[in-house]
């Protein structure tokens, strides 16, 4: 997660400076050209703005949620409390193993 971070932030800074850098922004100027102004507000406006639209599209196919997330912890308590993993329910088997990628019987150790 931090090394994703971190590369995006990097390559971000990169593609900023390109785009600045190809429209005249002058470094230490008392004040840019109308070009330069220009990219700053279509890096604002495009690059931040079309980030966020990214960022609510993505979190919009997240599968957890209040409902699916009070399944997971039922049913940890069920089995901290002795249940057994071969009495799950059909929905719950199938809500952790859309939440974690793993099927059900792998995602926690066996029965002792």
């Amino acid at each position: 997660m931090s090394f994703t971070r971190k590369s995006t932030v990097a390559v971000a800074t990169i593609a900023v400076g390109f785009i600045l850098d190809s429209n005249g922004f002058a470094k230490n100027a008392a004040s840019q050209s109308p070009q330069a102004q220009h990219a700053i507000a279509a890096i604002l406006l495009f690059g931040t703005g079309g980030l966020i639209i990214l960022a609510l599209l993505e979190a919009l196919t997240f599968k957890l949620n209040k409902q699916t997330h009070q399944i997971v912890l039922e049913e940890i308590t069920r089995l901290r409390n002795g249940g057994k993993k071969a009495d799950v329910e059909p929905k719950v088997a199938q809500t952790v193993t859309d939440l974690t990628g793993v099927p059900y019987d792998k995602v926690w150790p066996d029965d002792k």
